[in-house]
């Protein structure tokens, strides 16, 4: 092979670990926020109460008709 074409290859790894290594960096960020935003759903769905048809339309005004 060319010189020309070891170095661009050489040049062309570098830059894809470059690339690995920022991901790889961030994945462990990004698996915290998704672990942290799961239990912040998980709040909310334990903090919202059901309500029945019935309670719903004894709230009903005849706007709301």
């Amino acid at each position: 092979m060319s010189k020309n074409i070891l170095d661009f290859l050489s040049s062309y790894e570098d830059e894809l670990n470059s690339q690995a290594a920022f991901y790889e960096k961030n994945i462990s960020r990004i698996e915290g926020q998704i672990k942290d935003t799961k239990k912040q759903i998980t709040a909310i769905k334990k903090n919202i109460d059901t309500v029945s048809y019935t309670h719903l339309r004894a709230h009903e005004t005849p706007e709301h008709l």
